[in-house]
């Protein structure tokens, strides 16, 4: 099945460039639709395309309205087999802090002391 392309303005004042007019950011999708989806895999007998009909049809976008790719159900059902959740997995490992000004001195302050020394270990 060939996807649907639209024409859009890049900058340079030409058509040129051409997106996919069925592509939809994964996290637009809730817990609740993603489930849905997969429910719908299994029951079209492993049909991505069935559930994609049928996920169209619950949501009413009608035949041509913009439904999750058939790669991010793909992800949805494979966090679902190893996960039991249809959600996104939450990263592992170390956690990455915002660089607030608050942060930023308090780095600071741990690497150069309150009196801008820098401390050697």
């Amino acid at each position: 099945m060939a996807a649907m392309y639209s024409w859009q303005h890049c900058g340079t004042g030409t058509l040129s460039c051409r997106q996919p007019r069925h592509s939809v950011i994964m996290d637009q999708w809730n817990g609740q639709q993603r489930a849905f989806a997969i429910k719908m895999f299994y029951k079209n007998n492993d049909s991505l395309e069935g559930a994609q009909t049928e996920f169209r049809r619950f949501l009413n976008l009608g035949r041509h309205g913009q439904v999750a790719l058939k790669h991010a159900m793909k992800t949805w059902i494979k966090n679902f087999e190893e996960t039991g959740s249809a959600l996104k997995e939450k990263p592992t490992g170390r956690l990455i802090s915002a660089r607030t000004p608050q942060n930023i001195e308090a780095v600071r302050v741990q690497s150069y002391g309150a009196h801008g020394v820098q401390f050697v270990s």
